[in-house]
């Protein structure tokens, strides 16, 4: 085993070595316009993975987490408040039901879940930030 891993170093080094030597380019020179456009995406790339954290935090088969407790009143049916914990399926699953009539894609189920709702403010918090920047930039550029 030892001498074909060291025959497979040997070649791959020698092949990498002349395609380095013989065969490679010069890259292109970048100027700062790339570095500029990756630096505009990052807002909404982080974004885009705080997103995909809901989604797959907020998933009840792969984390199971317990409601909120504003939510767990909220989807309380007797109003009394009686016997009311956060953790019961029962609350959730009427609260499931009833927010389906305003969220078609499942997202508030997910969003009221204790491991999700930070996440949900940061979301917030980086959207309006990153909104408010751009509005800003645009106030302050056109007004010079």
């Amino acid at each position: 085993m030892m001498p074909i891993a060291f025959g497979s170093f040997v070649l791959t080094y020698a092949f990498d070595r002349f395609m380095l030597l013989r065969f490679y380019a010069k890259p292109p020179a970048y100027d700062t316009e790339l570095a500029e456009f990756a630096l505009n995406l990052m807002p909404w790339a982080l974004l885009t993975h705080i997103l995909m954290a809901i989604f797959m935090l907020g998933n009840p088969e792969g984390l199971p987490s317990t409601v909120l407790p504003a939510a767990a009143a909220a989807a309380d049916a007797s109003g009394d408040g009686e016997d009311l914990d956060s953790g019961s399926s029962a609350y959730f699953q009427f609260y499931m039901e009833n927010a389906g009539q305003f969220d078609g894609v499942g997202f508030i189920p997910r969003v009221v879940r204790t491991s999700v709702f930070p996440h949900f403010i940061l979301f917030l918090f980086v959207l309006f930030g990153t909104l408010g920047v751009y509005v800003f930039w645009e106030i302050t550029s056109s007004a010079l």
